[in-house]
């Protein structure tokens, strides 16, 4: 009799395949399932640590009872995303093998086929599971928690160490060992300053007075005649009495004693604090371009004047800006004031009815430092603020009258706004804008135009004496 549900060797599971973008997969070469209940489909996406099952649906190729089969996504599985389709059956008997007082062999050989897919399935998931080689089998507790490690106990495995805190003791581990090499260190520092605090002092002599001023030779430099105790036959001197000299890298008391007076000086070990010798702090040893210094010391226009003093302020939020302003001219009008001008330099392009910001990038003055030049920006400090702006523009305007509108802008948005009325005409209009502000220091301000032309754009001119923006703290 031929089976008619031959079951080949196989462990009932797809590849890994891979989304060419559509919905529908399969039907798979040699593959196939007595339900469509038994099928599983599992998907991993490009970067997902797991696989993730999916509720796809399954369809029979043909309707046989053991059948090839296909499944689809609920969605299209693209190229980034992997997916394996296998098969996992529950066994079930709910038909007879008999017929009559004789077995139906196609039931039979139906049912045997049933089992031994669960027999192939059971093959395929056993080798997924633990192993122990040669010995007994060990029990998985089941209260483990999610990023808890496995600890043997017994014939159990149960909950380790978690891994976030083991390393986390790891890197407290780090800390403390860096720790313990500085608290070493300092504590070596410290110990040769402990002999003062635990009154072990060092003392030297004995000497012998000669009724004279003389130099005695101290075992070392305690510092200061503070911090020498000079003990003449049972009395302690003024410490004006006597004084501490240095010759040729040696320290020494000098002092009158009485002829034949026994004495001794104990002195505490001086601190060294590392003063700088004069002059030993220059320029060069400040030019390190990754720090403020040395963006400061690469600033240093070598011909400034004692009366100049350096500002660094923030000028954008990134970089320090450096500018050199008059220290009597600043202290003596004590107000942060700037004038700018576009130094005879046109600024064309300007687009019909459109807001356009108009540069001043030449300082004519700038006491305190808070106007940019290169971003034609004014960041006073905090106080009350007067601003005034004037411009010449050229272009070819309507018949129509129109309205040249100068605008100052604070922090990016329209603060205030002059108005000039122009009529037909090829040449100049000027307009201007005045105001003032409380500004909390860090506020900004910058000059925008919009003028309507008949054609093309227009051109605001570089002259100096008609075009400029200014302000001071009043």
């Amino acid at each position: 009799m031929v089976n008619p549900y031959p079951l080949p060797r196989q462990l009932r599971e797809t590849d890994a395949l891979v989304g060419n973008g559509g919905s529908v997969y399969g039907p798979f070469a040699g593959f196939k399932i007595f339900d469509t209940a038994d099928v599983e489909v599992w998907t991993r996406p490009d970067g997902a640590d797991v696989w993730t099952e999916v509720a796809a649906t399954v369809t029979k190729t043909t309707g046989d009872a053991f059948d090839t089969f296909s499944v689809t996504f609920p969605y299209a599985v693209p190229a980034t995303t992997r997916f394996k389709v296998l098969s996992r059956r529950t066994h079930e008997r709910t038909a007879g093998v008999e017929n009559g007082t004789r077995l139906d062999m196609t039931a039979l050989e139906k049912e045997l086929s049933k089992q031994g897919t669960v027999l192939q399935e059971l093959r395929r998931d056993v080798d997924r599971g633990v192993q122990v080689q040669f010995g007994p089998g060990y029990v998985l507790a089941d209260d483990l928690e999610d990023g808890e490690t496995l600890m043997k106990s017994g014939t159990r495995l149960v909950a380790g160490p978690n891994a976030a805190d083991i390393a986390s003791a790891q890197s407290y581990a780090e800390i403390a060992l860096t720790s313990s090499e500085h608290a070493q260190a300092s504590a070596e520092e410290a110990a040769g300053y402990a002999d003062l605090a635990r009154n072990d002092w060092v003392v030297s002599g004995p000497f012998t007075g000669t009724g004279a001023e003389q130099d005695y030779l101290l075992a070392i430099n305690p510092g200061s005649v503070n911090n020498m105790f000079l003990s003449a036959g049972g009395v302690l001197p003024l410490t004006t009495s006597y004084e501490l000299v240095a010759v040729s890298g040696s320290y020494y008391l000098r002092a009158t004693v009485p002829d034949g007076v026994v004495f001794e000086v104990r002195s505490g070990y001086a601190i060294d604090v590392n003063t700088p010798s004069a002059g030993s702090v220059t320029r060069a040893s400040l030019a390190t371009s990754a720090t403020l210094e040395g963006q400061i010391a690469a600033a240093t226009d070598a011909a400034f004047s004692d009366t100049d003093m350096l500002i660094a302020r923030k000028s954008d939020g990134s970089s320090v800006k450096r500018s050199w302003g008059n220290v009597k001219s600043a202290l003596s009008t004590g107000k942060a004031r700037f004038r700018a001008h576009k130094n005879n330099v046109n600024q064309a392009g300007i687009v019909s009815a459109t807001d356009t910001k108009l540069t001043f990038t030449t300082e004519a003055s700038d006491f305190g430092g808070f106007y940019d030049a290169a971003t034609s920006k004014w960041t006073p400090p905090a106080g009350a603020v007067f601003l005034n702006s004037v411009c010449q523009i050229t272009g070819t305007f309507s018949a129509t009258v129109q309205v040249a509108y100068l605008q100052i802008f604070k922090n990016g948005t329209l603060f205030a706004t002059g108005a000039s009325v122009h009529d037909a005409n090829t040449g100049n209009t000027a307009v201007s804008v005045t105001c003032t502000d409380d500004a909390n220091g860090s506020d900004f301000y910058e000059v925008y135009l919009n003028v309507t032309t008949a054609s093309g754009t227009a051109t605001v001119t570089g002259t100096i004496a008609a075009n400029r923006f200014e302000g001071i703290v009043i």
